[in-house]
């Protein structure tokens, strides 16, 4: 919503892209079943809500999906990236943050996993 409402919302900003998981280096495939979290710190006290992201599954080895959701909440039903043995897949995701995190869950298989911020979302400053 914009800054005409009086019950608020949230404005977009766009930030170059910044990579901010890359399982390649160092952190290895994301195994089945396996669930982690990404934590942002919100230096600047912005208020942010939720990160635009890029996901990335690379080297994945079976058929399988990923799914994103909000730290401190329960894991929901849907998607967010579908694969199969072989693919390389990405997908835009907004991902909202519970207590400053997501979670990402893989079902199966172990894939490498990419995910560059592109923006986020942050509270409306009501007129006075």
């Amino acid at each position: 919503t914009d800054t005409t409402t009086v019950v608020g919302g949230s404005r977009f900003a766009a930030i170059p892209a910044q990579r901010v998981l890359d399982t390649r280096n160092g952190f290895g495939a994301i195994p089945d079943g396996g669930i982690a979290s990404v934590s942002f710190a919100d230096s600047l006290g912005l208020g942010v809500t939720a990160v635009v992201a890029n996901f990335t599954v690379a080297s994945a080895n079976r058929l399988s999906y990923l799914t994103v959701w909000p730290g401190g909440a329960g894991q929901p039903l849907a998607s967010d990236l579908n694969y199969t043995a072989g693919d390389t897949v990405a997908n835009l995701v907004i991902a909202k943050l519970g207590s400053g995190a997501f979670n990402f869950y893989n079902a199966f298989g172990g894939p490498q996993l990419v995910i560059d911020v592109s923006g986020y979302y942050g509270p409306v400053a009501l007129p006075a």
